[in-house]
């Protein structure tokens, strides 16, 4: 799993980064995104991976796959994006 292989050092670190769509105001969506990313971490960290190996960022509604005001985009762009570093 990706924890295990954060627990063993086969991945160095990870970045997770929060996303959510532009319904609400900037500061909710933003508070959204970094609980996003967070919620993600300890998930990783209850299965076993090395806290300090996971960082987390909020982005909010400022960088969307799709910009366009469809639910479908909107589900899109309610994510969480993971960078690797081996």
């Amino acid at each position: 799993t990706l924890a295990e292989k954060i627990k063993v050092g086969s991945i160095a670190s990870l970045k997770v980064i929060g996303h959510t769509d532009d319904v609400c105001s900037l500061e909710p969506n933003l508070a959204l995104s970094i609980k996003r990313a967070n919620d993600v971490k300890k998930v990783l960290v209850a299965m076993g991976a090395k806290t300090e190996a996971i960082t987390t960022e909020g982005k909010g509604e400022e960088s969307p796959i799709i910009k366009d005001t469809t639910k479908e985009a909107r589900d899109l762009n309610r994510r969480v994006e993971l960078i690797l570093n081996k």
